[in-house]
């Protein structure tokens, strides 16, 4: 842009060598006592080799500080954003990419300034700092204005004038309607540009905003100039001046006095114009600013020439060019090495003017050959952005995807804890229902227990009562045998008698002996009962006891025949016929698990009733 428009819309930052400040002394004082206080505040400085900060306020701090060069600043910036990063600061990393940043814009690194800016924009606008968002944007239509870029320029001066507008910045408004307006004199739109510019002025006015006024003040009387309206560009100029002579700002006052002196130029007054860049100069001697110092001397030196002062002017161009060289300043040696062909040729030294000549077009090849590389750096650096924001994009998918499986990863997580809670409550509950429920049944049992217990021994008092009562009832039936068996060796004896008789008294004989024998049966059908009633009580229990599924008829039979009662006898106690009897005997065979009759009196002769005794104890 046209060095006449400088208030917040410069072509080329300025460097302006002053003296440390008290706030540089209170940086670099506070960084050694940083230095001295915590130990993670030294390192190893990568361009040194010497112990460098670590600490991230402190790389903040230095990075700010104007007392050191660029490169250094530089460096320090690119420490603070690698710090802030390992800490997961975003405030502090959003701060120190915007420092990057503009460090890179102002040693006219332009491309390179990009990738910080936006990092710091998409940073403020994770922690949701509007302001400091609105004021990066403001910052890359900058640069994208140094770099040619006009329309992404004003793409983004546009969104941050919106920003401040909902913000109600009126400071911040003024600078953004006044970087837009720039945009528009850049692409020759002079009416649109004025627009913004008295704009921009108006609230500046509000807000009593001195030194911005008198920016819109240099910037309108710029237009009025374009425009060959030179009485009010000197009036807008002068406004402008006086601004910055209140607020002894002397390189705005020296590019106030250029200006004024470009008018007078254009209007045929030299002399005043040649008072007003002079005026110029000295304040840019006065604060060393030696590209200042290359533009009066070229101005001046273009000035001479207008008034026929060859020598003057080559003298002007020549200072001119140390100072340029001594800044590598391309425009200006370009401009100086212009200036001194056309003095050499006006003095007729046409070698040196040729020399002179070209090495201005080998300058004006070399800025070509910057704007190339520098354009090829800008194509560069915009396709690695859009491929870092590609990346960026899958980046942002994968930990999509990734925080998705991780919440279904805590969901199931939370999910197993509160079924092995749930699994553990309700297996408490079970068992302290189920041992209430053991403790009930293991009381039931016991109780059970009990009333068999009571039921064994009554049953046992009732059994040793039935022994006791049968080994009586054997000891009276015993003597009653004794009884029978010396009645029936009487009736023996006798039958034998009678049977001698017989043979001598004939029928009546046989009469007698059949009614002996009807005795004799009788008295042994006697001893048979006696023999049943002895152990039928006994027997009766043993048996059923181990074969429950004889009938009581079936168990008589048994103790008939364990008594070793004939066929006869046992049908004859049994009150059944022969027939029934053979019957009987096959059903208790089968019963028992025996194999034929004749294994019957065996298996009952063993069967002892104590056996039963001993199973109930």
């Amino acid at each position: 842009m046209n060095q006449h428009i400088v208030a917040h819309f410069p072509l080329k930052t300025q460097t302006l060598k002053t003296s440390v400040s008290f706030g540089n002394l209170v940086a670099v004082a506070l960084f050694i006592l940083c230095i001295f206080s915590k130990q993670n505040l030294s390192g190893q400085d990568d361009s040194t080799g010497q112990s460098g900060p670590k600490d991230l306020a402190a790389l903040i701090q230095l990075s700010a500080s104007e007392s050191l060069p660029f490169n250094q600043r530089i460096k320090y910036a690119q420490l603070a954003v690698a710090n802030a990063q390992e800490s997961n600061d975003l405030a502090a990393e959003a701060s120190s990419q915007k420092q990057l940043g503009d460090l890179l814009m102002a040693n006219e690194q332009y491309s390179n300034a990009i990738q910080p800016i936006q990092n710091a924009i998409q940073l403020y606008g994770s922690i949701r700092d509007s302001l400091a968002m609105a004021d990066c944007m403001n910052t890359l239509g900058r640069i994208e204005n140094y770099l040619g870029n006009r329309d992404d320029a004003l793409v983004h001066h546009v969104a941050a004038l919106s920003i401040f507008e909902n913000l109600k910045d009126s400071i911040q408004l003024a600078n953004s309607l006044n970087s837009i307006g720039g945009i528009h004199y850049n692409q020759n739109n002079f009416e649109k540009a004025y627009e913004y510019f008295f704009e921009s002025l108006q609230l500046r006015e509000e807000i009593g905003d001195s030194l911005g006024k008198a920016g819109s003040f240099n910037n309108i009387g710029e237009l009025h100039r374009l425009n060959g309206e030179f009485t009010l560009a000197k009036d807008y100029f002068i406004k402008a001046l006086a601004l910055n002579l209140e607020l002894d700002n002397k390189a705005w006052m020296a590019i106030n006095c250029n200006n004024p002196g470009t008018v007078h130029t254009q209007e045929g007054d030299l002399k005043t114009a040649q008072m007003y860049i002079e005026q110029g100069l000295s304040y840019n001697i006065e604060i060393e600013d030696h590209e200042g110092i290359a533009t009066s001397h070229n101005g001046l030196g273009r000035l001479f020439l207008s008034m026929n002062k060859p020598i003057e002017a080559l003298q002007s161009f020549e200072k001119a060019h140390k100072e340029a060289q001594s800044v590598q300043s391309l425009f200006q040696q370009q401009s100086a090495h212009q200036g001194m062909s056309m003095a050499y040729e006006t003095i007729g030294r046409f070698e040196e003017s040729l020399q002179a000549y070209k090495a201005y077009h080998q300058i004006t090849d070399s800025i070509f050959t910057a704007r190339k590389e520098a354009l090829i750096a800008e194509t560069q650096t915009r396709f690695e952005l859009e491929q870092k924001e590609k990346e960026l994009a899958l980046k942002k998918v994968e930990l999509a995807s990734l925080a998705r499986n991780q919440q279904y990863e805590t969901f199931t997580i939370y999910a197993l804890v509160l079924g092995l809670v749930l699994t553990v409550l309700a297996g408490f509950l079970v068992f302290r229902f189920q041992g209430k429920s053991i403790r009930k049944e293991r009381i039931e049992y016991l109780d059970h227990e009990a009333n068999v217990d009571s039921e064994k021994r009554q049953l046992l008092e009732k059994l040793r009562a039935t022994i006791e009562q049968a080994d009586l009832k054997d000891e009276s039936l015993q003597n009653a045998k004794r009884e029978l068996r010396f009645f029936r060796e009487i009736l023996i004896a006798l039958s034998g008698e009678i049977k001698s008789i017989e043979q001598l008294q004939g029928d009546s004989s046989v009469r007698i002996t059949s009614i002996i024998e009807g005795a004799i049966a009788m008295i042994e059908n006697a001893n048979a009962q006696a023999l049943v009633s002895n152990e039928r009580s006994a027997f009766d229990i043993s048996i059923s006891g181990h074969f429950p599924n004889l009938s009581f008829p079936e168990r008589e039979i048994c103790l008939l025949t364990k008594l070793d009662l004939s066929r006869e006898q046992i049908a004859l106690v049994a009150g059944i016929s022969h027939s029934e009897l053979k019957h009987e005997l096959q059903q208790i065979v089968q019963k028992l698990g025996l194999k034929r009759e004749t294994e019957l009196f065996p298996f009952l002769s063993n069967f002892d009733i104590s056996e039963q005794v001993q199973r109930i104890n």
